[in-house]
């Protein structure tokens, strides 16, 4: 007659066999890559009022980067902004604004990149006291 330890340890053995066979067929897939058109992607600068410090910047970042299409987001307190760029096939700048609009910030309204950078470019000057703090201390 066969030993019940035997039969307990051939038993678990075989359960181990299966998991990990089914570990190693089930196991995680290669990650999808995706691949973006050049031309599809937009640049644009949204102007978020109510940020006032770094945390307020990380929590328009981490809702906004669940958005498929985002390729990348900056937000800055200091500035009153955020500088997204996306596919404009995957997503929408409504969907982001709407993104943000969700934590708590309102979105005013957006532009392209290129123009906003041009007509802010003398206010992001030390010295032009448009951070905020009160820290330039008028010094250049």
């Amino acid at each position: 007659m066969i030993n019940k330890k035997v039969i307990i340890t051939a038993l678990v053995v075989i359960g181990v066999l299966f998991a990990g066979t089914m570990l190693v067929l089930t196991g995680k897939e290669e990650p999808e890559v995706l691949v973006i058109d050049q031309a599809n992607v937009l640049k644009k600068v949204i102007s978020v009022e109510g940020m006032t410090c770094e945390s307020c910047e990380a929590t328009i970042e981490r809702a906004s980067e669940k958005i498929a299409g985002l390729i990348s987001i900056e937000a800055s307190a200091s500035d009153k902004r955020a500088i997204v760029e996306f596919d404009a096939t995957q997503t929408s700048l409504e969907q982001i604004m709407q993104a943000i609009n969700a934590t708590g910030y309102k979105t005013l309204g957006a532009e392209d990149f290129k123009e906003a950078i041009e007509t802010n470019a003398s206010a992001s000057r030390c010295g032009a006291e448009k951070c905020g703090t009160g820290k330039c201390g008028g010094a250049e």
